[in-house]
C-alpha cells in the first residue's frame, strides 16, 4: 500500500509540474457592438477553436469574451501584471481601432511592469487588414493572417523556445504572421499564410471540431436578458385567429394554419461548411481577408493598370486579386454529423 502510495504521489507531482510549466494563453474577443435595441452577442467561434486546437497540444489557453462581460476586463489585467500570461491574443476590428491601440499599449505596460516576457499577438479581419497599424501603432508583436490554428500553436512554441530574442527572431520562418523587423517598428514584414488545402479544410472543420465545446448556453443567457423577446413577432391571440380565417378563405394565403412563423429563436448555432465565399459584394469584407492573408506585401501594394482595348476584370479590382484557391467544402454527410452532435450537445433550435 505504501509503495502505490508512493507512486500516485510521484504521479501527481510530475503532472502539477507539468501543467505549472506549460505556456498559459489568454484570448480577448473585441468590445461590445451595440445595436438599436440590444446587443446580439454570439460565440468567437475562431478563437474557441484556437483554444480547442492549443489545448488539446498541452497548451493552457482561455477565451474572455469582452461583449460577455460589458467590456469588464475583470481580474485578467491585475493578472497580466503579476506575470500570469505567457501569450495574450486579442481579436480586433476596423471600427473602433483606437480603443484597440489603447488597450494594447496598456497590457504593453503591465507587461513590462511585470518583468516577464510575453507575446501580445492580434488577429481577425481587422488585424489581417490592418497588419501594419496594430504593429507600429498598438505595439503589437505579431498579427495573426487566415486561418490561424496551426500558425498560432507554431509561434507560440517558437516564442516558448526563445523567450529573451526579438520577435523577428522566432516568427521568421512562420507562415501566415506579420511582424516588426526592428525595436522601433519601422519595416514591417509579413509571411503571407499558405492556402490550406482540401484535405486540412476538412480535418479543421469537421475532424478536429468533433469534440470542441463552446459555452452557448452562456450567450443564449446573455441575449435573454438583453430583451432577445422584443424580437419575437409572434401574432397576438385576436390576430392570430383573424389569419386562420383569412387563411381558410383564401387559397393563396400562404402562411401556415396555427404555425408560428414569426418566433426569434435565441438556441441558435453556427456551422462553417466552406471555406470562403466565392463572391465579391462591395458591403462584405469577408471575401478579400483570405486574400490580404495569402498575398506577399508587393501582391497586397501592387495597383493593378487598364489593359488597352478591353475592361480591367473584375478580380484585379479586388484586393490582391482573385482567390488562390477554389472554395473547399465538408461534406453532406459530415454537415448532418456536426448538426446531430450540436443537437445532442447543446439542444439547439436553429442551425446556421
Amino acid at each position: 500500500i505504501k509503495y502505490i502510495k508512493y507512486i500516485f504521489v510521484n504521479k501527481l507531482r510530475e503532472k502539477l509540474m507539468a501543467s505549472s510549466n506549460r505556456l498559459k494563453v489568454i484570448l480577448y474577443a473585441g468590445f461590445k457592438d451595440n445595436a438599436v435595441f440590444y446587443s446580439n452577442v454570439s460565440p468567437p467561434l475562431g478563437l474557441f477553436r484556437l483554444k480547442h486546437y492549443l489545448e488539446k497540444r498541452n497548451i493552457d489557453c482561455e477565451v474572455f469574451d469582452l461583449m460577455l462581460t460589458e467590456d469588464d476586463f475583470k481580474d485578467t489585467l491585475q493578472k497580466m501584471s503579476d506575470g500570469h500570461y505567457d501569450v495574450i491574443g486579442w481579436s480586433v476590428d476596423s471600427e473602433k481601432m483606437s480603443r484597440y491601440f489603447t488597450g494594447l499599449k496598456d497590457m504593453r505596460s503591465r507587461i513590462e511592469s511585470s518583468g516577464k516576457k510575453s507575446m501580445i499577438v492580434v488577429g481577425g479581419q481587422g488585424g489581417a487588414h490592418s497588419y501594419r497599424d496594430f504593429i507600429q501603432i498598438g505595439k503589437a508583436d505579431a498579427v495573426l493572417l487566415g486561418f490561424a490554428e496551426k500558425n498560432f500553436y507554431d509561434l507560440c512554441v517558437s516564442f516558448s523556445k526563445n523567450r529573451n530574442k526579438h520577435v523577428s527572431f522566432y516568427a521568421k520562418n512562420i507562415d501566415g504572421v506579420a511582424y516588426p523587423a526592428n525595436l522601433e517598428c519601422t519595416e514591417v514584414i509579413k509571411n503571407p499564410s499558405k492556402p490550406l488545402t482540401e484535405e486540412e479544410f476538412v480535418d479543421l472543420n469537421y475532424h478536429a471540431i468533433k469534440d470542441l465545446f463552446i459555452p452557448y448556453q452562456d450567450y443564449w443567457d446573455y441575449t435573454q436578458k438583453e430583451g432577445a423577446t422584443s424580437l419575437n413577432l409572434k401574432k397576438e391571440d385576436e390576430e392570430g385567429e383573424l389569419a386562420n380565417i383569412i387563411a381558410e378563405s383564401d387559397p393563396h394565403f400562404d402562411i401556415p394554419v396555427n404555425k408560428d412563423t414569426q418566433k426569434f429563436f435565441v438556441e441558435t448555432i453556427r456551422l462553417y461548411t466552406s471555406s470562403h465565399c466565392p463572391w465579391k459584394c462591395g458591403f462584405c469584407s469577408a471575401h478579400s481577408f483570405l486574400r490580404m492573408s495569402n498575398a506577399t506585401m508587393e501582391k497586397e501594394e501592387k495597383i493593378p493598370k487598364k489593359p488597352e482595348n478591353r475592361e480591367l476584370p473584375m478580380n484585379a479590382l479586388t484586393t490582391c486579386g482573385s482567390q488562390p484557391h477554389p472554395v473547399y467544402r465538408i461534406s453532406p454527410e459530415q454537415i448532418y454529423d456536426l448538426v446531430v452532435r450540436h443537437c445532442d450537445k447543446y439542444n439547439a433550435k436553429v442551425i446556421l
